[in-house]
């Protein structure tokens, strides 16, 4: 997005020190595809608001989204899905799932946002079950 790379989501996992779900990455990195480079953005206000692994990001009307994953926070996968607005660097709740989801994947089609979860996909008007969703 804007010729950037964004990092953001997963864990450093440790089974030396019995620490499997609980370090999620907080910070979000970014490379910037002109010149070669990486940086961080600033910290806390560019940190994930729900820092969490398994999540999935994609871009939609000029914001970079991070959706679902799962953290030792709660029991349940996520179901936020946090707009990161480049200009601001600033984050928001854009909206939720009815479920949450994790280790899912997202693509564009035809100017269409297709997510992929187990036996459903969604786009930016409906389930394929023909329940609304909140893009």
């Amino acid at each position: 997005m804007n010729d950037k790379l964004y990092a953001a989501g997963g864990r450093k996992t440790s089974g030396v020190i019995k620490q499997v779900f609980n370090l999620t990455i907080p910070e979000v990195d970014v490379f910037d595809i002109s010149n070669a480079k990486w940086s961080t953005l600033p910290s806390p206000q560019g940190n994930l608001p729900t820092p969490s692994a398994g999540c999935f990001a994609f871009t939609s009307r000029g914001q970079l989204l991070i959706a679902g994953g799962e953290s030792t926070t709660q029991n349940e996968a996520h179901n936020q899905v946090e707009a990161l607005d480049p200009a601001t660097g600033l984050w928001h709740l854009h909206s939720r799932f009815s479920i949450g989801r994790h280790g899912t994947g997202i693509a564009q089609w035809k100017d269409t946002d297709l997510l992929i979860a187990k036996r459903f996909a969604i786009s930016e008007t409906c389930w394929q079950g023909k329940i609304s969703m909140p893009f």
